[in-house]
């Protein structure tokens, strides 16, 4: 039981944390430190064993390493690489591949939403002012930033139930 309200509260803080991106391209640093520690709080309380939260700590080690990497290059924010790292503790080492490959499918969605809200966007202002300015010049003035966290959010929630926390939820239910 302790399992699933835990995986609860972490997909709680995740869609926070999404939210909190979409609305203001920036994700607080107190919510990939909640992720972070309510992660220590359920492997306490769950009984995860200790060689099993180690792995997953390497995971969130590894990508945090890799995340900051990324941030020094401008290919993703801090915030995002962060919250990256914090939900890499919860998926573990083992299903680090679908997590991040689910956090990859949800972002390419999540481009192709936004360059198509903007181009609609743009009709309209287009179709309803009277300005000269052309399709092109307007369309070439899209915003390149995507809130990531709403990306990484759904590539955890997809690839939470994969992890030892489900499976560890459904056998003490049992």
């Amino acid at each position: 039981m302790m399992a699933l309200i835990m995986m609860v509260l972490f997909v709680l803080l995740m869609l926070a944390a999404a939210l909190s991106d979409l609305r203001h391209y920036r994700i607080p640093n107190w919510m990939s430190g909640a992720v972070a520690l309510l992660f220590l709080l359920a492997v306490i309380s769950t009984g995860m064993p200790l060689k099993l939260a180690l792995w997953h700590g390497l995971a969130g080690v590894v990508v945090l390493f890799v995340g900051f990497a990324l941030f020094a290059v401008r290919i993703v924010g801090g915030g995002d690489a962060k919250l990256l790292a914090a939900a890499a503790l919860w998926i573990g080492w083992t299903k680090l591949f679908y997590f991040i490959f689910y956090t990859a499918l949800a972002g390419g969605v999540l481009a192709i939403c936004m360059v198509a809200w903007e181009v609609v966007r743009l009709h309209i202002d287009i179709t309803s002012s009277n300005s000269q300015s052309s399709l092109l010049k307007r369309l070439t003035s899209l915003k390149p930033d995507l809130p990531y966290g709403v990306a990484i959010a759904a590539g955890a929630c997809f690839a939470l139930p994969q992890t030892w926390w489900a499976a560890s939820a459904v056998l003490i239910n049992r």
